[in-house]
């Protein structure tokens, strides 16, 4: 399947499946982000002006949240804080 048809599947699975909470700006489908820039299905490299809360500091990928990540995934991946600490 081409790059322009697994955006354009995505694209329809999305605005059919997700709640519409939040306007979208484009119909651009990322598949991949990398410290201040992010990838598209089209091969576009764009600088992601609006990196939310989870990478605005370290950036999208950054080495040692991934390990930090992949440590945490080891023992636990989501419990209620409501319940208990963890």
């Amino acid at each position: 399947m081409s790059t322009s048809a697994v955006s354009a599947a995505s694209t329809t699975c999305s605005k059919s499946n997700i709640a519409r909470g939040i306007g979208r700006l484009t119909d651009l489908v990322f598949t991949s982000g990398k410290g201040s820039y992010v990838q598209t299905t089209c091969g576009q490299s764009l600088l992601d002006f609006t990196t939310g809360i989870g990478v605005v500091n370290t950036g999208h990928c950054h080495p040692r949240v991934i390990a930090a990540a992949k440590a945490q995934c080891d023992n636990i991946i989501h419990s209620q804080v409501n319940i208990g600490y963890h």
